[in-house]
């Protein structure tokens, strides 16, 4: 009699009957992640969650009038603010379908899994905006359901709008002339000055739109390695040439005592990482500045002769030291890659209040100014010039333009500088407060032996609700405006691609960089050959 196979089915989750139940979780997450990556309106319009119901309804107020006092007048409200509704009816489920033959089998299939949960997302994406779009335009056209109050604005540029860029810019200035009847502030429809001239051409015409903004890099310390250090900010260094020097003065006084730490992060040859690291802030340094992508200067010398005379062998040493007792990682002191936009870090916080980064403020010499590394990248609306609704693309602009996240408007738009709150702040504060009550029960009731631990977890609670009292306030903070105000916007620039960029290496620039890494060339050999290459490609670009 033949056996049984005893067969594995690694679509079962533990063993169980489903023998596709973990297959068809992955499909839904690649469909959910494409559809996330495609999708360009979702965070530009309200979303509510309806359980029960065929339609949902919001409220809409009228707004009120501001007088001036008059002393020993009764005040008894002079104020009638007219209220209504609107109430939005659900739509039949949008879905997006595939029938596969033996799907277990497909599914099994990584690249036949993936393509059909990326077109399956994209599709759904694509009916979303769509339909979304269309939802915009037509409610901005809409009257308004306020008596008095306006309503139904449309913005037209005729036939010719798609494609004629002085027409898109007129009808942008439209929508400012009919902010300026609807009572929208003046502060929050200027650009800042960086974004501004970006989406300027040189006869002072807008070409396009910016809707987002992200990216920057900068150095940072880390709060934990610099407090159980000692250091004070008149060790940590503020330009590179320094920051060479710093590495060279752990090298020789700090491996030994602090084995655990180390000055910069991810770094296992020194000289290596901090050429490359001359490389990225040099090339921001040039966008920032202006100037083409070039080595032969005295500043890109002066970095590279500093990495030169650095020491850095008891630091890569000790770096290859392991220990089955101890973690390999080692905490950095200096972070060099934080990401300084969209993250709403606060550059102003106190050590030992928290643990988030303090920024550093780093330039390439003592002489030249504080740019951040590898500029923003910089997200834009242009209209497609094969467009068939020219005559909608007016009313969608205003749209989109009002209704940018607050978060955004915080970066982009000068002048903006009111702090958003968390919506869910004051339900998180009660929340602890009931916590807390239950913690210090828990303690008042404990026996001696367990006392101990219960103080331990009410102290710990304790802190957490001191810390969390201002940073949970808020999704962008009063700090954080007054440090991108006043540090990070002057220091922005726009980020263009270059061949150090570049997932190809067809120009042989980065060969070149590796070469120089090898020790295979001089510095000088360098620059000749790679300003070569930079003008070679200058010149086919022309």
């Amino acid at each position: 009699m033949a056996e049984n196979l005893t067969l594995s089915r690694p679509g079962a989750q533990n063993l169980g009957s489903d023998p596709a139940k973990m297959f068809r979780d992955v499909f839904t997450g690649e469909v959910l992640t494409a559809f996330d990556e495609h999708n360009i309106m979702k965070d530009w319009h309200k979303m509510r969650t309806i359980t029960h119901g065929k339609s949902a309804s919001f409220a809409v107020m009228g707004r009120a009038n501001a007088r001036y006092h008059t002393a020993g007048e009764a005040i008894l409200g002079s104020n009638k603010i007219a209220a209504n509704e609107r109430t939005i009816n659900v739509d039949n489920l949008l879905i997006a379908d595939v029938a596969i033959y033996d799907l277990e089998d497909a599914m099994n299939h990584y690249d036949v899994r993936r393509e059909y949960s990326k077109q399956l997302g994209v599709a759904l994406a694509k009916r979303f905006d769509e339909t979304t779009m269309r939802v915009a335009v037509l409610a901005a056209r809409s009257s308004g359901i306020i008596d008095d109050e306006p309503g139904g604005s449309v913005i037209k540029g005729g036939a010719t709008l798609a494609t004629d860029g002085e027409l898109l810019a007129e009808a942008v200035f439209s929508c400012s002339q009919t902010f300026d009847e609807k009572d929208v502030p003046e502060q929050e429809r200027c650009l800042n000055p960086v974004f501004r001239d970006f989406v300027t051409d040189q006869n002072g015409k807008i070409f396009a739109l910016p809707i987002s903004v992200s990216g920057a890099y900068a150095f940072t310390i880390n709060p934990t390695v610099f407090g159980e250090m000692g250091l004070t900010m008149d060790d940590i260094p503020t330009n590179f040439i320094d920051l060479c020097a710093f590495v060279t003065r752990w090298n020789d006084e700090f491996v030994e005592d602090y084995p655990n730490f180390a000055p910069l992060d991810s770094t296992e040859k020194y000289k290596d990482r901090m050429f490359r690291l001359a490389l990225r802030e040099w090339k921001g340094y040039c966008q920032a500045t202006n100037q083409d992508l070039h080595f032969d200067d005295p500043i890109f010398r002066e970095m590279v002769a500093a990495i030169d005379a650095m020491r850095c062998d008891r630091i890569e040493e000790s770096n290859k030291k392991t220990s089955d007792e101890e973690s390999d990682y080692k905490q950095p002191l200096i972070f060099t890659g934080t990401w300084m936009l969209n993250s709403y870090y606060d550059g102003d916080v106190t050590f030992g209040k928290d643990k988030t980064p303090k920024l550093i403020q780093m330039t390439l010499t003592k002489d030249t100014a504080f740019y951040l590394g590898q500029g923003v990248e910089l997200e834009l609306m242009f209209v497609n010039p094969r467009t068939t609704d020219s005559d909608e693309i007016g009313t969608l602009l205003e749209y989109v333009i009002k209704n940018i996240r607050d978060e955004q408007k915080v970066e982009l738009v000068a002048g903006c500088t009111t702090p958003i709150e968390n919506p869910w702040y004051e339900e998180q504060r009660k929340q602890n407060e009931a916590d807390l009550v239950m913690y210090q029960k828990a303690y008042d009731e404990a026996s001696a032996e367990e006392k101990n631990a219960y103080k331990e977890q009410l102290d710990e609670f304790k802190l957490y609700m001191e810390q969390s009292a201002e940073s949970d306030r808020y999704t962008v903070s009063p700090a954080y405006i007054q440090r991108y105000q006043e540090v990070i916007l002057p220091a922005l620039y726009i980020g263009k691609p270059t061949v150090l960029d570049s997932t190809d290496n067809t120009s042989g620039l980065k060969t070149l960089v590796q070469r120089y890494i090898d020790g295979q060339i001089t510095l000088d050999q360098f620059i000749r050959e790679a300003d070569g290459k930079l003008r070679m490609i200058q010149l086919e670009n022309q």
